[in-house]
């Protein structure tokens, strides 16, 4: 088998893995579909970052993730993976992740070609990381200050306040890390600062799981915007 066949190979047997365990966790050990749907958010989250070690190519990207596209909706069809798509509320999140997961790779790999400030992984490590720890402390924040506070259903402002402190930690971090042109610390806070408030007010304002999409988008457009600050 070709390398570049056999990488795919391994890394969608990760992501069943990943589905089988959120299945077990549902069915063994009853825990609810909001919490097993999160594990395999942050899950598959964790193993997209492997793409940019291990992928070369956008249409490797397109082939593992339109499988699972395929999968996602096959299985919402069928009502199989109930560890995803088990929840009470309307969500087309599940099928926008591996959309917006091209999306961003193309992203990543269009910046390699050009002149940059910094680090070309930064531009598919941000966006996805934002969505892939952001996200669901947002979410498990909103939804423990309901509990306690018999808030009504829907995003809180304590979710988004939280999506914009993890996310102003997260993008200061990249931008440090990813920082090949010694821009000033100036820039870089104001650069996280930017990037935390626009994507919390995207996850704050999109229904139906679109958030999925809208994060990682607002994190690419922001990365541009900044940059061409700069340059």
């Amino acid at each position: 088998m070709k390398p570049e066949y056999l990488v795919l190979f391994k890394l969608s047997a990760a992501f069943l893995a990943l589905f089988a365990i959120a299945e077990f966790m549902l069915h063994v050990f009853r825990l609810k579909a909001e919490y097993t749907r999160k594990i395999v958010h942050i899950g598959t989250g964790i193993l997209t970052l492997l793409f940019p070690l291990y992928l070369d190519f956008v249409w490797q990207v397109v082939v593992i993730c339109g499988a699972f596209f395929v999968l996602l909706v096959l299985s919402r069809r069928f009502r199989l993976l109930q560890s995803i798509n088990g929840i009470e509320r309307k969500s087309e999140g599940s099928l926008l992740y591996p959309v917006i997961v091209i999306l961003v790779f193309f992203f990543y790999k269009y910046q390699e070609g050009r002149t940059t400030i910094f680090n070309n992984h930064l531009y598919f490590y941000l966006p996805m990381l934002l969505l892939a720890i952001c996200d669901p402390v947002a979410a498990l924040t909103g939804s423990g200050m309901q509990n306690k506070k018999n808030l009504p259903a829907g995003k809180t402002w304590y979710g988004t306040a939280a999506f914009f402190v993890t996310a102003a930690i997260v993008s200061s971090a990249l931008l440090v890390v990813y920082n090949i042109s010694s821009v000033s610390a100036t820039f870089v806070f104001t650069a996280a600062s930017t990037i935390a408030v626009a994507t919390a007010l995207a996850e704050k304002w999109s229904k139906g799981g679109w958030d999925n999409f809208t994060i990682p988008l607002v994190a690419m457009l922001c990365l541009i915007f900044l940059e061409n600050l700069v340059l």
